[in-house]
């Protein structure tokens, strides 16, 4: 549901450590998100998803008046975006096109080298992922928050491959609050997803689990019920809905996008 007044928000601190830290709000948070279009950015509907996104974000409250929500995004889509109403403070971050759709999506992790943070916490957000309810983000320094979501055996996390983690990660979200472990993470996925010949379904997220396995002692794990699975798990719990499907099909996360959006904010 929207966030309601006197609704107590999710606290992603300590909820899932047995530790209460503090509802307070001291840091900034940064939401940020990836657009890029492979053909005519004019018929990219992924363009929809965005500002279903923003007007969640708003409307549960998630978006502070002293946050930010950024974009990553090639030329042709910022060209758009300028001209789309109602997407008063998105910031837009240009990166060159990417050749592919898994150039497209490893675009995400240029963001702490685009971006300088400080105490800030940093959300990435896939834009088929739709927030729902109220959540404040107290993060550690120099930590990377993965969202645990399916299993290690599933090549969709794994690639193939042994994959020593506890459960496989989403790449379609995560969090962190940089230092010089978090940046070297970043810069090290980056080189591997350049290095890696391999093609996989979800594009980017096998090398992202691999190199989350060889960086244990930097990686906290987001709570499971954080999140609801195309709103068939987790309902009464999820702060977001990840409302997935073939990567790069953007009419179809559109449209469910919108039912969902409909369904809980009108």
């Amino acid at each position: 549901m929207p966030h309601q007044p006197g609704h107590r928000p999710f606290n992603f601190f300590g909820a899932w450590q047995g530790a209460e830290k503090p509802l307070t709000r001291v840091e900034m948070t940064i939401f940020y998100t990836i657009l890029f279009s492979l053909g005519d950015a004019k018929k990219n509907e992924y363009v929809y998803c965005l500002m279903l996104q923003r007007k969640a974000l708003i409307a549960t409250g998630m978006l502070k008046h002293t946050d930010k929500y950024y974009c990553i995004c090639d030329e042709p889509s910022a060209a758009v975006l300028r001209e789309t109403p109602g997407l008063d403070r998105l910031r837009l971050l240009i990166a060159p096109t990417p050749k592919t759709l898994k150039g497209g999506m490893a675009l995400k992790y240029i963001f702490p080298f685009a971006v300088a943070t400080g105490d800030e916490s940093v959300v990435y957000l896939d834009l088929d992922v739709l927030p729902v309810r109220p959540a404040l983000f107290n993060l550690d320094p120099d930590t990377i928050y993965a969202y645990p979501e399916g299993g290690v055996s599933d090549t969709n996390y794994s690639g193939g491959r042994p994959l020593d983690l506890p459960a496989g990660c989403s790449g379609g979200f995560f969090a962190y609050r940089s230092g010089p472990r978090v940046e070297a993470f970043f810069k090290r996925l980056i080189d591997a997803l350049a290095a890696e010949k391999e093609e996989f379904y979800t594009l980017d997220q096998p090398t992202y689990n691999h190199e989350l396995a060889t960086h244990r002692e930097m990686v906290q794990f987001l709570p499971h019920e954080m999140v609801s699975f195309n709103g068939n798990t987790n309902r009464d719990r999820a702060v977001f809905w990840n409302m997935c499907g073939d990567p790069g099909d953007g009419p179809f996360h559109f449209r469910k996008l919108l039912g969902v959006y409909l369904s809980l904010f009108s």
